[in-house]
């Protein structure tokens, strides 16, 4: 359910609880490598390229694993 709605804050243009949202899905087991691309591309529209940073050095892998 978070996922879904992290998705439609995010169309709301409402990055802030989409973020929230996302993470937790997150927190409910939802793969790193499914929510990863999402929240980088909310931080990435919030113009917060520090968390960004921290969010790509905190998946690790989860996003390269996406790209596969």
């Amino acid at each position: 359910i978070q996922l879904i709605l992290g998705a439609a804050f995010a169309l709301l243009r409402d990055d802030r609880a989409a973020i929230r949202a996302w993470d937790e899905a997150r927190e409910g087991r939802i793969p790193d490598s499914v929510v990863a691309p999402l929240l980088v591309d909310a931080y990435l529209r919030l113009g917060d390229e520090i968390d960004v940073t921290g969010r790509i050095t905190q998946f690790n892998g989860s996003i390269a694993a996406c790209a596969r």
